[in-house]
């Protein structure tokens, strides 16, 4: 999902390149007419403010998806900061829904010739979330576990730090029993959900 999202972007992002490249042109265009002569070109467009609306519309759309795209992909962390928590599977979902409404709404205010890409992706988004989000349900238990042994702000750092790791360096020191202990459970249910999706394909497949 997170490949055709980049797929999208990719092709809104190039149909903003090549709008901005005409800007020129279309500044040239504007100032023969000012000028009193006829433009060059069977289809000249000669109207600066309107290819303007037309350049700062795609680039909305495009800022729009690729921000979006972002808030899915942090969804699909394993574990992802909320305001002042971490979100259960019930508040992944609700952000997820709130995400496709989100992408409607840029759907109704693209451009008309990106308005079916940008539908085509709503509707795979649509359709693959329940999927993607299966694997957060079994992770509750653990998560609960966690706050309740590490408290909630330490909860909520590891939280942030998790997808910053690499930047972030290791750490300083060894973790805690505590906090190795809730990754040792969050990596074994996680497991679990993976053998369950890998037997799942394997029946799928038999004839």
């Amino acid at each position: 999902m997170l490949h055709q999202c980049s797929q999208v972007q990719g092709r809104l992002d190039r149909r903003v390149t090549a709008l901005d490249g005409r800007t020129a042109v279309v500044a040239r265009q504007a100032a023969r007419v000012a000028a009193g002569q006829r433009p060059r070109g069977r289809h000249a467009q000669v109207d600066e403010a309107a290819h303007a609306a037309a350049l700062a519309q795609g680039r909305r759309t495009a800022d729009d998806v690729r921000y979006l795209s972002a808030c899915l992909q942090a969804l699909l962390e394993v574990v992802v900061p909320g305001h002042g928590d971490i979100l259960d599977s019930a508040g992944r979902h609700q952000e997820a829904t709130t995400l496709l409404t989100l992408l409607a709404q840029v759907r109704n205010g693209a451009p008309s010739d990106v308005q079916r890409e940008v539908e085509r992706l709503h509707t795979a988004l649509e359709r693959a979330l329940p999927g993607l989000l299966a694997f957060a349900a079994p992770l509750d238990g653990v998560q609960q576990e966690a706050r309740a042994r590490l408290g909630r702000d330490a909860l909520t750092t590891l939280a942030w730090a998790a997808p910053r790791r690499t930047r972030l360096g290791p750490p300083h020191g060894s973790a805690g029993p505590a906090a190795r202990d809730v990754a040792s459970r969050r990596h074994a249910a996680l497991r679990r959900l993976g053998g369950h999706r890998a037997r799942e394909q394997r029946h799928r497949e038999l004839p």
